[in-house]
């Protein structure tokens, strides 16, 4: 299934945040992304809402880079929600 963006990734998230990821029955996971990730909404051809999650890049700052191009690997998103059921679909979606 192919979905798209459907605005900006934008960051989220503060000194001391924590994203959790989910485990495929909709529980919270023991992996977290700490302080900042990106996040994005995004649908597929079916109307379907999703949040695509991308963890910062180890050695990206940002307080100190205004280069966001470089700030994840968008090719890979950490997560990938849907929305309705709460349920990571990251394996079922062609990026």
């Amino acid at each position: 299934m192919k979905i798209r963006l459907t605005q900006d990734a934008h960051i989220e998230g503060y000194s001391g945040a924590e994203y959790r990821l989910h485990t495929d029955d909709v529980k919270p996971s023991i992996y977290v992304i700490r302080d900042n990730w990106y996040e994005a909404t995004a649908t597929d051809e079916n109307g379907n809402e999703y949040r695509v999650v991308w963890r910062l890049r180890d050695d990206f700052d940002i307080s100190e880079n205004l280069d966001e191009s470089d700030a994840c690997d968008w090719d890979e998103p950490s997560e990938i929600i849907n929305l309705e059921t709460g349920k990571p679909v990251s394996a079922e979606i062609e990026w």
